[in-house]
């Protein structure tokens, strides 16, 4: 992950602010293999229940000091964090013609 530096001024902003999250993964986790694939998958269960933890505390922070109730903020903050993506990788998938896979997801 170090090699791929941006050039850019915004995308290296974002790759900095990135780092807390790409290093813990970097060298915590164990390059997938076949002896270790159980290793790899609990330990990316485990990455994703702390990351979602980590999501829904600090929503649920925000929502407090801006005022929003909680039950707000997760039916609108959370759902647009994980409709947003599908959204796009569909968008992207629709560019390069296979509709198919872009209605699928």
């Amino acid at each position: 992950f170090m090699k791929d530096k941006p050039e850019d001024k915004l995308g290296l902003a974002m790759w900095y602010i990135s780092l807390p999250v790409y290093i813990p993964l970097y060298y915590l986790m164990p390059w997938p293999s076949m002896k270790l694939y159980w290793l790899s998958f609990s330990l990316a269960l485990l990455w994703i229940a702390g990351f979602s933890f980590l999501l829904v505390w600090w929503v649920e922070i925000v929502g407090a000091v801006l005022g929003v109730p909680t039950i707000l903020m997760g039916l609108t903050v959370i759902a647009a964090g994980t409709s947003i993506p599908d959204a796009v990788s569909s968008m992207a998938v629709a560019r390069e013609g296979k509709a198919d896979m872009a209605v699928s997801s």
